[in-house]
């Protein structure tokens, strides 16, 4: 079974913030090929062995890089319908893409911008933020081995200087606490990396500066999460049927940012606090403004009050049903019937649980600053066998390119099967469903003529194309 891309699917809030965000991503491949090329003319000794273990390591990431690019040609293809850039191959050419994609998001927000335009100014923020925080990271990994260097001193003082500008700029204006949160970790991280930047050049602060990296690159998943779909804004949408249960649990897993209150134990770690009533409940609030609406009764005046766990989704939800408890209750106030208050009963835990196992494979597949390749090989997948043969399903691109599908939910998998012909319908009917771990399925998948593989091709899961190079790396294990 064959589909083409739905030339019908809506621009969303989220493909703007992708916008913003990925040419960051594709943007800091080929800068750090750059510097490093920039560095290696003249270098000896610890300064040309950092080169070229630079040098080494790129390729590895270049996958990863087309999988952005493709991402980036999924939304202006199929939900802007605008004319597809040229892939850039170069810094150069890179400059072109990116002014293309610039170009066609504002012709697309000419008519009626929505909060696309705050979406897209999120992901530009976090995108260039950790963009410069990559490029402080390396530069000074290189710069540590060769202080005296006048060339390394010059381009650090020019890093040091759009750094500083960065940090300085405005957060993006946003009434959504969730995301104001996030830009003001944004900004103390690129305060951070300013600071970092400011001292002698070494190997400290490199790793220093690759750890802010790493947290910026936090903030933009959580970022892209909310922009998808806060647990407030999915509570509503639920509420108002304009979002079915399975879909609401998806997003609750997919947040970053849930806070809880907690106790310290005899052993001196913290442990979540539970409320013993008829039920054993779990409170668990999603944003800043749901723990200031908290219940009277969470306050009794002592210390402990003000102590909370951090968790995402994906952890919460997972450990749930290893909780004891009856009940989580999410943005609890002392109003039983307010709208943003949400139970789950221990009935219910189970399946939270199978939901955030799918969404952690989901986001573990589109972290777009680093793939985890072994996430995707422990996981199993769904598919349709008949007589021990497996009937693998092609979607296309916008570019007609195929690809098998892969299928991290039975919903994904449903999904692509409700668009196929009545032929093809009798052909499924007679074929079995069944689940079967990555690490099997990737060798015989790398000896197909295809493209590569695409992550739930028609939804309800996010989606991600991979090349055949990220194919090979998942067949050899």
């Amino acid at each position: 079974m064959t589909t083409s891309s739905d030339t019908e699917k809506e621009f969303r809030d989220v493909d703007a913030f992708l916008l913003g965000y990925l040419p960051h991503r594709v943007g800091a491949h080929f800068l750090a090929l750059k510097a490093l090329l920039h560095a290696q003319t003249g270098a000896a000794g610890e300064l040309a062995s950092r080169v070229e273990a630079g040098l080494r390591s790129l390729p590895e990431r270049g996958p990863e890089v087309v999988s952005c690019v493709w991402q980036i040609e999924s939304i202006l293809g199929e939900r802007l319908r605008a004319q597809l850039p040229e892939p850039p191959r170069s810094a150069e050419e890179f400059a072109d893409f990116s002014r293309a994609v610039g170009e066609a998001f504002e012709g697309a927000c000419r008519a009626d911008a929505g909060g696309w335009r705050t979406a897209y100014a999120l992901g530009n923020r976090v995108g260039a933020a950790e963009h410069m925080a990559a490029t402080a990271a390396l530069y000074w990994s290189l710069w540590a081995a060769a202080r005296g260097d006048a060339r390394m001193e010059g381009r650090g003082g020019v890093i040091r200087e759009e750094l500083a500008s960065l940090a300085s700029s405005p957060d993006v204006t946003s009434d959504c606490p969730t995301v104001r949160g996030e830009g003001s970790d944004i900004t103390r991280a690129l305060s951070a990396a300013v600071e970092a930047a400011a001292r002698a050049p070494d190997d400290s602060a490199a790793d220093e500066l690759a750890k802010i990296q790493a947290q910026l690159g936090e903030c933009a998943r959580a970022l892209e999460s909310a922009v998808r779909g806060t647990p407030r804004d999915s509570v509503r949408a639920w509420r108002d049927k304009r979002m079915s249960g399975g879909e609401l649990m998806r997003r609750l897993c997919e947040h970053y940012r849930w806070s809880a209150p907690c106790l310290f134990g005899e052993d001196g770690q913290p442990r979540p606090r539970f409320f013993v009533f008829d039920k054993r409940v779990f409170l668990v609030f999603g944003d800043s403004r749901a723990r200031d609406e908290q219940p009277a009764f969470v306050h009794t005046g002592s210390t402990v009050d003000q102590l909370y766990l951090t968790f995402r989704g994906v952890a919460l939800f997972r450990w749930l049903p290893e909780a004891d408890v009856d009940v989580i209750t999410i943005d609890p106030t002392d109003d039983p019937d307010a709208p943003q208050t949400i139970n789950y009963p221990r009935e219910m835990h189970a399946r939270l649980r199978q939901v955030a196992n799918e969404v952690a494979l989901d986001l573990a597949a589109c972290d777009w600053s680093r793939l985890d390749l072994e996430a995707l090989r422990a996981y199993s997948f769904w598919v349709l066998v008949s007589g021990g043969q497996i009937h693998n399903l092609l979607a296309r691109d916008g570019r007609g390119r195929p690809f098998v599908g892969l299928f991290s939910s039975e919903e994904a998998l449903d999904a692509h099967l409700a668009l196929a012909t009545p032929e093809q319908a009798r052909d499924h009917a007679q074929w079995q469903k069944m689940l079967l771990q990555g690490a099997v399925m990737f060798p015989s998948l790398a000896r197909l003529d295809v493209a590569g593989v695409m992550l739930n091709p028609s939804g309800p899961g996010r989606t991600r194309s991979f090349n055949t190079r990220t194919l090979e790396m998942l067949a050899s294990g």
